[in-house]
C-alpha cells in the first residue's frame, strides 16, 4: 500500500482513493484480502442450502477504534475519544472529519490526497481464506453498502445471480434503484474456481 501510495504521489495525482485488493492462490485456492478505507469485500458462500454472507474487510474510519485521534471533529466541533466510544450512534462516521471546518476526508486512510498528511496506508490483510467450488467473492465502494440491506441484498440479487449471469451489473443496479443510492457505485465480482492439483498443472 505505501509502494501505491509514493507512486500516486510522485506522479504529483491529486484527490485519493479507497482500495481494495485481493490475491487468489491458484494452487491450492486460497484467498488473501487488504482494504483501505471504506471499500468493502465479503464472501458468499452455499450452506445447507442458504446463502450466508462471509465480511473480509476491516472499515477504516474516524470512528474505528485504531484511528481515533484528538483531532477528530463532527459538524465543527471537536469530539472527545470517549464521546466516540460512549456515544457512537451520536456520530455517524460519514460526518465525521479531521479538520474543523467539516469539509475534510470521512476515512482515516486512504492512498493519495497528499493534503492530509494525518492519513496511513497501513491495512490488515485477511487470510488465508480456503476458497470452496461456487464461492463469490464481492467487491464494492461504499455508494453500494451504504444503501442496501445484506439480508436483502443475499436474497433478490446475489443467490438469484449465483448461477450465472452479471451479479456486478446487478449489485449496481440494485444500490442505485432500490436502494436510492446518490454515491458513486463500482463493484467487482469474482467466482471461485475449482482446485488445480500439482499434476493438471
Amino acid at each position: 500500500m505505501k509502494e501505491l501510495h509514493t507512486q500516486i504521489l510522485d506522479k504529483k495525482i491529486t484527490g485519493g482513493t479507497t482500495v481494495c485488493v485481493c490475491y487468489i492462490d491458484k494452487s491450492d485456492n486460497t484467498l488473501y484480502i487488504a482494504t483501505l478505507a471504506d471499500c468493502e469485500a465479503k464472501l458468499y458462500r452455499k450452506k445447507n442450502k442458504k446463502t450466508v454472507s462471509i465480511p473480509l474487510s476491516c472499515i477504516r474510519n474516524w470512528a474505528s477504534p485504531k484511528d481515533m485521534t484528538d483531532h477528530i471533529f463532527y459538524r465543527g466541533r471537536k469530539v472527545t475519544k470517549t464521546e466516540l466510544t460512549e456515544h457512537p450512534e451520536l456520530f455517524p462516521p460519514k460526518f465525521l472529519r479531521n479538520f474543523p471546518t467539516g469539509f475534510g476526508l470521512n476515512v482515516s486512510r486512504s492512498l493519495g490526497d497528499p493534503g492530509y498528511k494525518d492519513l496511513k496506508q497501513k491495512s490488515k490483510v485477511i487470510g488465508p481464506i480456503q476458497l470452496l467450488p461456487d464461492d463469490v467473492i464481492l467487491f464494492a465502494s461504499d455508494g453500494v453498502w451504504d444503501f442496501v440491506e445484506e439480508e436483502s441484498l443475499v436474497k433478490k440479487v446475489v443467490k438469484p445471480f449465483q448461477a450465472g449471469g452479471s451479479l456486478a451489473q446487478e449489485v449496481v443496479r440494485y444500490a442505485y434503484v432500490t436502494g436510492k443510492s446518490s454515491d458513486n457505485l463500482s463493484a467487482l465480482v469474482i467466482k471461485a474456481a475449482k482446485t488445480t492439483s500439482k499434476s493438471e498443472k
